[in-house]
């Protein structure tokens, strides 16, 4: 009995101290006659009932919003800017700001030495008027202007071009010669395309393609990087494609030499007394006649439909690292 009337005895005391401090002891139940009573919970009841719940969030509480939202105008500015800059672009190129230029020069000697600096399409033809006539467009923004350089008497006669590489569009450039030319080009990175008759073409880039269609000449190309195809080409053939293919159609030559470091396929339109082809992949011959001396070495699958015939006057000798395949 005395451990159940102890907190009867301190209650009043408690009270008094929290009255004294501005607090009330209790709860105020309306109706109870003793005016307000404690009905703090105990120690077991406190255990015994589930926590409160969380108050319930305000209706007017709005997350915030991103900074897309905030900011509506900042997804059409960044819309804009790509927007202007190809409308910029356009109107340069419709002002004929973007480098148009031509011209003609006189030849000092018949031996004609191109060079290419630059991202150029380079398109050269043979065979028409006594000089040296060129036509250059521009991307936008660049520059293509060939420069000539005066020749000695007896010398090769120079001509450099220098290409900046456009943002938009590409750098063309047309040059017409003589058919007594011996044209000699080099383009680093330039797709070339020669096209006429000539008297000699030797043409070499690092990384660009070049195209020979319907020339009639002595042909040396060499690609580092690049295709090499050969359209309807009537003379002596040299070409060597360190990481490209060779493809194409010789009309007549002397002799056809090909290395190549990828596939080579090539059909002749007549007898070829020589064909020499050494390529990494596959090579395929289409002959025009039959009769040949036939050397040939596989890497893979070897097939001749030729049969090797001693003194013919066509010789073939060919070594594939993949397949190689002989026709007529």
């Amino acid at each position: 009995m005395d451990g159940q009337e102890r907190p009867d005895r301190e209650l009043p005391q408690i009270d008094e101290v929290l009255r004294r401090r501005g607090h009330s002891g209790g709860v105020e139940v309306p109706g109870s006659a003793g005016g307000p009573q404690d009905v703090t919970p105990s120690r077991s009841e406190r255990a015994s009932s589930p926590p409160a719940p969380p108050p319930a969030p305000s209706q007017s509480a709005q997350p915030p919003r991103s900074g897309a939202a905030q900011r509506p105008g900042r997804r059409w500015r960044a819309a804009l800017v790509p927007v202007l800059v190809l409308a910029a672009g356009g109107l340069w190129v419709a002002n004929g700001s973007y480098g148009q230029s031509g011209g003609t020069m006189t030849l000092s000697s018949t031996q004609v030495q191109v060079s290419v600096d630059g991202v150029a399409d380079v398109r050269v033809r043979g065979g028409s008027g006594s000089g040296l006539q060129w036509r250059a467009e521009s991307g936008v923004p660049a520059s293509c202007r060939p420069t000539p350089h005066a020749a000695q008497p007896g010398a090769p006669m120079q001509i450099d071009i220098t290409c900046s590489e456009p943002w938009l569009g590409d750098n063309d450039i047309e040059i017409e010669v003589p058919a007594s030319t011996q044209l000699t080009l080099q383009g680093g990175e330039a797709d070339v395309r020669v096209e006429g008759r000539f008297a000699a073409v030797s043409v070499t880039t690092d990384t660009g393609d070049v195209r020979l269609d319907d020339v009639t000449a002595d042909i040396g190309v060499r690609s580092q990087r690049g295709d090499v195809r050969l359209d309807d080409v009537d003379g002596w053939v040299w070409v060597q494609a360190d990481g490209g293919d060779v493809r194409g159609q010789v009309l007549a030559s002397r002799s056809v030499t090909v290395r190549s470091g990828g596939d080579v396929r090539l059909e002749y339109d007549g007898e070829v007394p020589a064909t020499t082809v050494d390529a990494a992949h596959d090579v395929r011959l289409e002959l025009a006649s039959g009769a040949a001396r036939v050397s040939l070495d596989a890497g893979g699958e070897l097939r001749s439909d030729v049969t090797d015939t001693p003194g013919a006057a066509q010789s073939v000798t060919i070594r594939g690292g993949g397949d190689v395949r002989v026709s007529d």
